[in-house]
C-alpha cells in the first residue's frame, strides 16, 4: 500500500517533468509491466484454485484432527457457509465505503463535477477484484507451510480464493450491461473526439525534433620531431 500511494502522488508530479518522448516510453513501459503483473496474478490465482479444489477432492470424510491445548480440532479445506456469508458481507461493506466516502468528497465539489449516484452504483459494483486480499491471504501461516498447527487459516485463505474467483467469473461481466443500463457509456461523440485525438498524439510524438548526434571534436595532431628540436 506505501509503494501504491507512493506511486500515486509520484505520477503527479514527476511525469509532467519528463519531455514528450519520456513521457510516451513511460507510458508504454509501465503499461506492459501492469498487463504482465496482472497475467502473472491470474496465473497464480488458477494454480492456487487447481490445488486447493483437488485438496479438498483429496481429502477423507473426516478431515484431520488438530490438538491445541488438549482440545482436539478439525478443520475443513473449505468451508462453503463462511463462502456463502462473505459474499453479503463484501457487497454491504463496499456499500458503506463507497457511497460514504462519495457523500464527502461530493461535499466541496460543484454540481457538475460531483459523483452521481449512477456513478456510484457503478464503483460498487465493479470494484471488487481482490488481488489485495489475495496476496494477503496466501501469507497466513498455512499457506506458506510455516505452521502446520495453523490449520484453521486454510478454510480462510479457500474463502477468499473462493470469493475472488465468484467475483471476477460470474459477477464481473454484468458490469458491462450495468453501465449501458444506467446509461453511462460514452456518446457517440465523444468517441469520435477520442479516435481523433490518437493520431494528432501519435503525429505529435513522431514530429518532435530528435537531435542528431555531433561528430566528435578533432584531434589536435602531434608536433613533429624537426618542429620540437627548434622548440
Amino acid at each position: 500500500m506505501a509503494l501504491f500511494f507512493c506511486a500515486v502522488a509520484m505520477r503527479h508530479y514527476t511525469y509532467y517533468n519528463l519531455s514528450k518522448v519520456a513521457q510516451h516510453s513511460a507510458s508504454v513501459l509501465f503499461t506492459t509491466l501492469s498487463e504482465v503483473s496482472e497475467a502473472s496474478l491470474a496465473v497464480l490465482l488458477g494454480v492456487a484454485a487447481v490445488d486447493y479444489v483437488v485438496k479438498g477432492l483429496q481429502a477423507d470424510d473426516a478431515p484431520p484432527a488438530h490438538t491445541h491445548g488438549g482440545i482436539i480440532q478439525t478443520f475443513s479445506i473449505w468451508d462453503l457457509p463462511l463462502l456463502a456469508l462473505g459474499v453479503p458481507i463484501l457487497l454491504l461493506a463496499r456499500a458503506l465505503n463507497v457511497f460514504s466516502i462519495s457523500a464527502l468528497a461530493n461535499l466541496g465539489r460543484p454540481p457538475h463535477l460531483r459523483i452521481s449516484l449512477r456513478m456510484q452504483v457503478v464503483m460498487w459494483f465493479a470494484g471488487m477484484r481482490g488481488a489485495v486480499s489475495f496476496a494477503l491471504a496466501i501469507t497466513l501461516p498455512a499457506a506458506t507451510g510455516h505452521d502446520a498447527e495453523a490449520a484453521w487459516t486454510v478454510p480462510i485463505v479457500t474463502t477468499t480464493l473462493g470469493l475472488i474467483l465468484f467475483l471476477n467469473l460470474c459477477w464481473a461481466p454484468f458490469t458491462g450491461p450495468l453501465i449501458r443500463l444506467l446509461d453511462l457509456q460514452a456518446d457517440d461523440a465523444r468517441r469520435a473526439s477520442f479516435r481523433a485525438e490518437l493520431p494528432s498524439a501519435a503525429s505529435s510524438l513522431s514530429s518532435l525534433p530528435i537531435p542528431s548526434p555531433q561528430p566528435p571534436p578533432p584531434i589536435a595532431a602531434a608536433p613533429s620531431a624537426a618542429a620540437a628540436a627548434r622548440h
